[in-house]
């Protein structure tokens, strides 16, 4: 993204007062709010460097990866942590969903203890079919 330092800028603006925004409304997760807290510190490293020299200086430079400086990391650390919590964290929570339970201790239409019919079949009973299809 070379040549392209105002518009990245401007964009950096964007994303700090985001960052800001949900931290300050939206997030009440200590985890959440550290992820943030890196993403903010990277988007802000960054900015500071756009403001300061037009540019942001890289200067890590590991083998096959492009060169990368500190806020960088910080951003994509944050990124990852967010990724695992709304993803991972997420998903093993929905797959163990808890019962809900009624007053009596019952989930909800166990009251009767019956179990409905297959759709568009009939259990008997008259309910869930057009007033004329109803057994004698």
């Amino acid at each position: 993204f070379q040549d392209q330092a105002m518009i990245l800028t401007v964009i950096s603006f964007i994303a700090v007062a985001a960052i800001i925004w949900f931290y300050r409304n939206a997030i009440s997760s200590p985890l959440l709010r550290a992820a943030l807290g890196l993403q903010l510190g990277g988007a802000f490293g960054n900015l500071l460097d756009r403001l300061r020299l037009g540019y942001v200086v890289d200067f890590i430079d590991v083998g096959p990866w492009p060169i990368f400086n500190l806020a960088d990391s910080s951003i994509v650390v944050g990124i990852a942590i967010l990724a695992w919590h709304f993803g991972f964290r997420r998903g093993a929570e929905s797959a163990t969903p808890a019962r809900a339970t009624g007053d009596q201790g019952e989930a909800p239409g166990e009251e009767t203890g019956k179990v409905s019919a297959p759709e568009g079949q009939s259990d008997g009973s008259g309910h869930g079919e057009p007033p004329g299809d109803r057994p004698a």
